[in-house]
């Protein structure tokens, strides 16, 4: 399910797991300002619980529309399943432990990750947010949102394309699940960027925006497109792969002399 509408903000409850526990106050009174005059432009996504809602991104924006002294609060309902919510506890720094997406992937078997996959899944990306939240290798100095960045021109960005990745996908070419660090950490600008500019504040240039593999449209996606995926359900790489893409049975020959069948 997924749905577009506008409740009140007192039905929204801030996640639990939300592990910023200080939001920058300057920042958010421009936040709240540019709201006051231009409207929410993209709704926070939010997830049912019980006779409220949760909200799975966009507390920033949340913080914002409460300040702004707005009544109601545009949002977009999901039922996210527990690949989904991992990518979103990465990309969002929110932690969550939702065993009954596993106990589901018990009985549709084929259709989900495996149950050893998704435990295995959900203790690396605990070890990365562990990693990310570490306090021991920053800086006490300014931090991005702080300087006052409301526009980002990234030159070479295919240095960028290595993105985190998480498919169920095994053995087809082209599919590269390599990341690096920095990759996430232009990511996580990029979504600050689209928040406070409404989707105008990234702008990336390249020669070779696509070189070898299929990975890389998603990942350029992710990066300038982050919203329409949304709106679109196409976030995860699967879903985006099973809209734009098809997959076929073919032999090849590897180097060495081997037959190899791949997707």
């Amino acid at each position: 399910m997924r749905e577009s509408k506008v409740v009140s903000i007192d039905e929204i409850r801030p996640n639990p797991y939300q592990p910023r526990v200080e939001f920058d106050d300057e920042a958010l009174m421009e936040l709240s300002q540019s709201i006051r005059e231009n409207g929410l432009i993209h709704p926070i996504t939010v997830r049912k619980e019980n006779d409220g809602y949760e909200i799975v991104a966009g507390e920033r924006r949340y913080r914002a529309m409460k300040i702004a002294g707005m009544l109601d609060i545009p949002v977009i309902v999901i039922d996210a399943d527990e690949v989904q919510m991992a990518e979103m506890a990465l990309v969002e720094n929110i932690q969550r432990e939702n065993l009954s997406a596993i106990e589901e992937a018990k009985a549709q078997v084929g259709e989900h990750f495996t149950v050893k996959q998704l435990e295995k899944l959900r203790k690396s990306l605990k070890q990365k947010l562990e990693k990310l939240q570490g306090t021991d290798r920053k800086d006490d100095v300014v931090t991005f949102e702080q300087l006052g960045v409301d526009r980002l021109f990234v030159d070479e960005s295919q240095n960028y394309k290595n993105l985190f990745l998480y498919t169920k996908m095994r053995n087809v070419a082209g599919l590269s699940t390599s990341e690096a660090q920095k990759s996430s950490d232009m990511f996580g600008k990029c979504r600050y960027l689209d928040e406070i500019t409404g989707g105008r504040g990234v702008i990336f240039a390249t020669g070779t925006p696509i070189s070898n593999s299929m990975t890389e449209m998603y990942t350029l996606m992710r990066y300038l497109q982050y919203n329409t995926l949304q709106q679109k359900g196409l976030t995860h790489f699967d879903a985006w792969a099973s809209t734009f893409g098809e997959t076929t049975t073919a032999i090849e020959l590897a180097p060495e002399g081997y037959t190899l069948i791949g997707r």
